[in-house]
Protein backbone atom coordinates (compact mmCIF):
# COMPACT_ATOMS: atom_id res chain seq x y z
CA UNK A 1 0.00 0.00 0.00
CA UNK A 2 1.32 3.34 -0.88
CA UNK A 3 0.05 6.91 0.80
CA UNK A 4 -2.91 8.21 -0.13
CA UNK A 5 -2.35 11.67 0.38
CA UNK A 6 -4.75 13.45 3.34
CA UNK A 7 -6.98 10.40 2.74
CA UNK A 8 -4.75 7.70 4.22
CA UNK A 9 -3.16 5.28 2.43
CA UNK A 10 -4.71 3.26 -0.60
CA UNK A 11 -4.74 -0.35 -1.20
CA UNK A 12 -4.46 -2.14 -4.91
CA UNK A 13 -7.68 -0.83 -6.37
CA UNK A 14 -5.57 2.58 -5.86
CA UNK A 15 -3.07 0.99 -8.68
CA UNK A 16 -5.94 -0.30 -11.22
CA UNK A 17 -4.96 0.06 -14.93
CA UNK A 18 -6.94 -0.45 -18.03
CA UNK A 19 -4.14 -3.02 -19.60
CA UNK A 20 -4.09 -5.01 -16.40
CA UNK A 21 -8.47 -4.87 -16.04
CA UNK A 22 -9.41 -4.67 -19.45
CA UNK A 23 -11.94 -1.63 -18.53
CA UNK A 24 -11.36 2.00 -18.70
CA UNK A 25 -10.73 4.20 -15.69
CA UNK A 26 -13.57 7.37 -15.95
CA UNK A 27 -11.86 10.55 -16.37
CA UNK A 28 -11.86 13.17 -13.06
CA UNK A 29 -14.63 15.10 -13.72
CA UNK A 30 -14.41 17.90 -10.54
CA UNK A 31 -11.45 18.34 -7.78
CA UNK A 32 -14.06 19.45 -5.23
CA UNK A 33 -13.89 17.42 -2.22
CA UNK A 34 -17.87 17.34 -1.49
CA UNK A 35 -18.88 16.53 -4.94
CA UNK A 36 -22.86 16.35 -5.53
CA UNK A 37 -24.53 13.13 -4.83
CA UNK A 38 -26.86 11.07 -6.51
CA UNK A 39 -27.83 12.05 -9.90
CA UNK A 40 -26.54 9.61 -11.63
CA UNK A 41 -29.20 6.60 -13.36
CA UNK A 42 -30.51 3.23 -12.43
CA UNK A 43 -28.97 0.10 -14.14
CA UNK A 44 -28.42 -3.48 -13.95
CA UNK A 45 -26.38 -4.16 -17.10
CA UNK A 46 -25.40 -6.66 -19.46
CA UNK A 47 -22.86 -9.47 -18.26
CA UNK A 48 -19.25 -8.65 -18.45
CA UNK A 49 -16.15 -9.96 -18.48
CA UNK A 50 -12.87 -8.46 -16.64
CA UNK A 51 -9.74 -10.90 -16.04
CA UNK A 52 -11.09 -13.40 -17.26
CA UNK A 53 -13.99 -13.89 -15.25
CA UNK A 54 -17.83 -12.97 -16.30
CA UNK A 55 -20.14 -11.07 -14.25
CA UNK A 56 -23.40 -11.22 -14.23
CA UNK A 57 -25.42 -7.98 -13.00
CA UNK A 58 -28.70 -9.07 -11.31
CA UNK A 59 -31.27 -8.09 -8.73
CA UNK A 60 -30.91 -10.47 -6.00
CA UNK A 61 -33.34 -9.65 -3.47
CA UNK A 62 -32.37 -12.11 -1.29
CA UNK A 63 -28.54 -11.34 -1.90
CA UNK A 64 -26.08 -12.45 1.01
CA UNK A 65 -22.22 -12.55 1.27
CA UNK A 66 -19.47 -12.99 3.08
CA UNK A 67 -15.80 -12.18 1.84
CA UNK A 68 -13.22 -9.30 2.07
CA UNK A 69 -13.98 -6.12 1.93
CA UNK A 70 -11.04 -3.35 0.56
CA UNK A 71 -11.43 0.43 -0.21
CA UNK A 72 -10.95 3.01 -2.61
CA UNK A 73 -10.07 7.06 -2.20
CA UNK A 74 -8.38 9.92 -3.45
CA UNK A 75 -7.16 8.44 -6.90
CA UNK A 76 -11.10 7.38 -7.45
CA UNK A 77 -12.42 11.12 -6.10
CA UNK A 78 -14.12 12.93 -8.28
CA UNK A 79 -14.69 10.86 -11.23
CA UNK A 80 -17.47 9.22 -12.40
CA UNK A 81 -18.60 6.22 -11.68
CA UNK A 82 -20.41 3.39 -13.19
CA UNK A 83 -24.08 4.28 -13.31
CA UNK A 84 -23.05 8.17 -13.74
CA UNK A 85 -22.59 9.41 -10.25
CA UNK A 86 -19.32 11.30 -9.03
CA UNK A 87 -17.20 9.31 -6.49
CA UNK A 88 -16.26 10.66 -3.40
CA UNK A 89 -13.68 9.55 -1.01
CA UNK A 90 -15.91 11.40 1.55
CA UNK A 91 -19.40 9.59 1.08
CA UNK A 92 -20.68 6.76 2.46
CA UNK A 93 -20.81 4.51 -1.26
CA UNK A 94 -19.35 1.54 -2.10
CA UNK A 95 -18.66 -0.84 -5.64
CA UNK A 96 -19.77 -4.39 -6.15
CA UNK A 97 -19.73 -6.17 -9.64
CA UNK A 98 -23.47 -7.40 -9.80
CA UNK A 99 -25.92 -5.60 -7.69
CA UNK A 100 -28.33 -2.81 -9.12
CA UNK A 101 -27.00 0.28 -9.49
CA UNK A 102 -27.81 2.39 -7.10
CA UNK A 103 -28.77 -0.11 -4.17
CA UNK A 104 -28.11 -0.25 -0.52
CA UNK A 105 -26.04 -2.57 1.04
CA UNK A 106 -25.46 -3.52 4.89
CA UNK A 107 -22.01 -4.25 5.87
CA UNK A 108 -20.91 -5.74 8.96
CA UNK A 109 -17.02 -5.42 9.78
CA UNK A 110 -17.08 -9.16 11.25
CA UNK A 111 -13.74 -8.34 12.85
CA UNK A 112 -14.67 -5.72 15.14
CA UNK A 113 -18.58 -5.90 14.61
CA UNK A 114 -19.64 -2.79 13.35
CA UNK A 115 -22.28 -2.26 10.53
CA UNK A 116 -23.26 0.54 7.97
CA UNK A 117 -25.68 0.51 5.32
CA UNK A 118 -23.72 1.65 2.39
CA UNK A 119 -24.77 3.17 -1.20
CA UNK A 120 -23.34 1.25 -3.66
CA UNK A 121 -22.70 3.14 -6.87
CA UNK A 122 -20.02 1.43 -8.63
CA UNK A 123 -18.97 -1.80 -10.08
CA UNK A 124 -16.05 -3.78 -8.62
CA UNK A 125 -14.08 -4.78 -6.81
CA UNK A 126 -12.56 -7.46 -9.61
CA UNK A 127 -10.27 -9.58 -6.99
CA UNK A 128 -10.69 -13.15 -6.09
CA UNK A 129 -12.57 -12.92 -2.77
CA UNK A 130 -13.50 -9.61 -2.56
CA UNK A 131 -16.59 -9.19 -2.21
CA UNK A 132 -17.59 -5.27 -1.66
CA UNK A 133 -14.98 -2.17 -2.14
CA UNK A 134 -16.11 0.82 -0.13
CA UNK A 135 -15.32 4.45 -0.32
CA UNK A 136 -12.76 5.93 2.26
CA UNK A 137 -15.60 7.40 4.35
CA UNK A 138 -17.40 3.95 5.11
CA UNK A 139 -14.35 1.84 5.53
CA UNK A 140 -13.10 4.68 8.34
CA UNK A 141 -16.89 3.98 10.59
CA UNK A 142 -16.59 0.17 9.56
CA UNK A 143 -12.86 0.58 11.41
CA UNK A 144 -10.60 -0.88 8.89
CA UNK A 145 -8.94 1.93 7.08
CA UNK A 146 -5.32 0.98 8.48
CA UNK A 147 -5.06 -2.23 7.98
CA UNK A 148 -6.46 -1.30 3.97
CA UNK A 149 -9.16 -4.86 4.11
CA UNK A 150 -11.73 -6.07 6.35
CA UNK A 151 -13.55 -9.82 6.66
CA UNK A 152 -17.45 -8.36 6.04
CA UNK A 153 -20.83 -9.85 5.48
CA UNK A 154 -22.93 -7.84 3.04
CA UNK A 155 -26.56 -8.48 2.60
CA UNK A 156 -28.80 -6.01 0.00
CA UNK A 157 -31.24 -4.19 1.91
CA UNK A 158 -33.34 -2.03 -1.35
CA UNK A 159 -32.77 -0.15 -4.15
CA UNK A 160 -31.60 3.46 -3.65
CA UNK A 161 -33.28 6.93 -4.87
CA UNK A 162 -31.20 8.37 -7.65
CA UNK A 163 -31.78 11.67 -6.07
CA UNK A 164 -30.99 13.62 -2.94
CA UNK A 165 -28.29 13.29 -0.71
CA UNK A 166 -28.83 10.13 1.69
CA UNK A 167 -25.34 11.16 4.00
CA UNK A 168 -28.00 11.81 7.35
CA UNK A 169 -29.85 8.50 6.35
CA UNK A 170 -27.03 5.88 6.03
CA UNK A 171 -25.20 7.87 8.96
CA UNK A 172 -28.18 6.94 11.02
CA UNK A 173 -27.60 3.21 10.17
CA UNK A 174 -24.43 3.09 11.65
CA UNK A 175 -24.35 0.04 14.24
CA UNK A 176 -21.28 -0.05 16.78
CA UNK A 177 -18.82 2.32 19.06
CA UNK A 178 -20.37 5.56 19.64
CA UNK A 179 -18.10 7.50 19.64
CA UNK A 180 -14.93 6.73 17.62
CA UNK A 181 -12.84 9.04 15.61
CA UNK A 182 -10.62 7.17 12.66
CA UNK A 183 -9.03 8.56 9.41
CA UNK A 184 -11.27 11.52 8.76
CA UNK A 185 -14.54 10.73 9.82
CA UNK A 186 -16.07 10.83 13.33
CA UNK A 187 -19.19 10.03 14.99
CA UNK A 188 -20.12 10.94 18.75
CA UNK A 189 -22.61 10.16 21.18
CA UNK A 190 -25.19 12.91 22.59
CA UNK A 191 -25.63 12.77 25.95
CA UNK A 192 -28.09 9.55 26.12
CA UNK A 193 -28.48 9.49 22.35
CA UNK A 194 -27.62 6.87 20.50
CA UNK A 195 -27.14 6.22 16.40
CA UNK A 196 -27.95 2.12 17.04
CA UNK A 197 -31.13 2.34 18.57
CA UNK A 198 -33.38 3.99 15.63
CA UNK A 199 -31.42 1.43 13.24
CA UNK A 200 -34.28 -1.22 12.66
CA UNK A 201 -37.36 0.38 13.24
CA UNK A 202 -35.99 3.36 10.96
CA UNK A 203 -35.08 1.30 7.78
CA UNK A 204 -37.59 -1.09 8.49
CA UNK A 205 -40.36 1.70 7.26
CA UNK A 206 -37.77 3.79 4.69
CA UNK A 207 -36.54 0.50 2.84
CA UNK A 208 -40.15 -1.05 2.55
CA UNK A 209 -40.88 0.04 -0.64
CA UNK A 210 -37.89 -1.23 -2.27
CA UNK A 211 -38.94 -4.56 -3.55
CA UNK A 212 -42.32 -3.62 -4.27
CA UNK A 213 -41.13 -1.42 -7.06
Amino acid sequence: MGGGGGLGATVKRGAFTSKEYGVAVSPRVTNDPNPPRGGGRYQIGQPYTVRGKTYVPQHDPNYQASGTASWYGSDFHGRRTANGEIFSANAITGAHPTLPLPSYVRVTNQDNGRSLIVRINDRGPYVAGRVVDLSHQAAAMLGYVNNGSANVQVQYVGAAPLEGDDTRTLMASYSGPQDFDTGNVRVASAGNRSLVGITTDFFGSLFSYADAT
